[in-house]
């Protein structure tokens, strides 16, 4: 499957294509990553990329989703600013202790084919700020930027319409956006609170 097609395929199949199996990811039960680890897990596994970049370490749940998607095939690079290395122990994983506007400026060659944005506070202004270095500058053709937290828990949390106004003077530039919004369930103690998927088709 090439990678335009990969970008054309929806979240549900993704997971058809890649299912993880119902108790792959038992660590984050009772987590905010709950309803989405398992899409998460299958488009680093379906797009078998060589560089991921992860903006927003905290416990380590979604860095180590990452991590299994990849299974030793790739590199993974996860940045926070708070010291998150003992929430990694046996995780194949770069640390960064840094703000992520930081290691954008202080690692110029630190490229991604997949990034993964889940950082407080969710707001639009942030949102934008990402999309204008990292999405815009970092992220390689044929890549996706997955971004967390697009279902609003609260007022301020913007992600979603950051991306969408984002994109409104760049639909002839080869930008892509799909939501992947999962049904409420009653056994999730959070959420769900779906996952943005930003395809750079060229």
């Amino acid at each position: 499957m090439s990678r335009h097609e990969l970008a054309e395929t929806t979240p549900a199949a993704f997971m058809h294509l890649a299912s993880p199996g119902p108790d792959r990811f038992g660590y984050a039960h009772d987590t905010d990553l709950e309803a989405e680890a398992p899409l998460l897990y299958s488009v680093v596994r379906l797009l078998k990329p060589r560089r991921v970049v992860e903006l927003g370490t905290r416990h380590g749940i979604s860095t180590r989703v990452l991590a299994e998607g990849l299974d030793g095939d790739g590199a993974l690079y996860t940045i926070d600013p708070e010291d998150c290395r003992p929430h990694l122990d046996h995780v194949a994983c770069t640390f960064i202790e840094l703000p992520g506007e930081a290691a954008f400026e202080r690692a110029p060659g630190l490229w991604a084919d997949v990034l993964f944005i889940d950082t407080d506070p969710h707001s639009y202004d942030q949102t934008l700020g990402w999309l204008d270095t990292w999405v815009q500058h970092r992220l390689v053709a044929g890549g996706v930027a997955m971004f967390h937290d697009i279902v609003p828990a609260r007022r301020d949390i913007r992600v979603a319409d950051a991306v969408r106004d984002w994109l409104k003077p760049r639909r002839r530039e080869g930008w892509s956006w799909v939501e992947y919004r999962p049904p409420r369930r009653r056994d999730l103690t959070y959420g769900p609170y779906g996952l943005g998927l930003l395809w750079r088709e060229r």
